[in-house]
């Protein structure tokens, strides 16, 4: 069994569009769809108990804090996962999802604690992003490595798949706020964990808006020094 952990934010338009996506690649495992959700706006919450009433595989869980963070919705879940893996994607279909059912085999076949869908893998042909967003992203790669996160190529990466003990031993110390809580599950995990990078597209968003912003940014340098600090 795998749980599909998909932190939301006012996706109403996706959420749909997501699940069938997901049950339309046949994939040969068993799994279920666990939405957590952080106190959207939007409709979502009508769109998510809609979904959990007509597909038998969908559940939700809302996150009412009024510091919305997706981090901390992924943490607050970590404690209701109860299959032995656990993917962690995004609900705005810019993933590669086809690569799902790769990134689960490589954790399960060869025994890995991580597999990660990397965007800056094979020269980086598989990114519809713009400069800017690259150069951004390559930045933060850049600075992942003064946390000593040397051999990874895509440590921000939002498409990974995890062992399930592996986020509950660290759920704790997980006080990092922002978007890539990859970074920080590999920093409190850098001395033990094997892992793999597979390389996916990442394509351009079709609907809602995008969450990065100037506060984004800013919650990325307290990343860091919350992870140097140890804060």
């Amino acid at each position: 069994m795998i749980t599909f952990l998909v932190p939301t934010f006012n996706e109403k338009q996706n959420i749909f569009i997501f699940i069938d996506t997901i049950n339309n690649l046949k994939l040969n495992f068993d799994y279920e769809i666990l939405f957590v959700d952080d106190n959207s706006d939007d409709g979502t919450y009508d769109e998510l108990v809609r979904a959990k009433d007509f597909y038998g595989n969908v559940n939700f869980f809302i996150r009412k804090e009024k510091k919305r963070d997706l981090t901390q919705s992924i943490v607050f879940a970590i404690s209701k996962l109860k299959s032995k893996y656990t993917f962690i994607l995004d609900c705005d279909l810019q993933h590669d999802y086809k690569k799902i059912q790769l990134c689960v085999d490589e954790i399960e076949n060869n025994k890995m604690d991580l597999v990660i869908g990397s965007r800056f893998i094979q020269n980086g042909q598989n990114i519809v992003m713009s400069k800017k967003r690259i150069i951004e992203s390559k930045l933060a790669i850049l600075i992942s490595k003064l946390l000593g996160i040397n051999k990874i190529k895509d440590p921000m990466s939002g498409f990974f798949v995890i062992k399930t003990n592996l986020l509950s031993k660290i759920k704790n110390k997980i006080t990092t706020r922002g978007f890539k809580i990859l970074l920080t599950i590999i920093f409190l995990n850098k001395k033990f964990l094997s892992f793999k990078e597979i390389p996916i597209k990442f394509n351009e968003r079709k609907f809602g808006k995008s969450k990065l912003n100037f506060r984004v940014r800013l919650l990325f340098i307290e990343q860091i020094l919350r992870l140097v600090f140890k804060i």
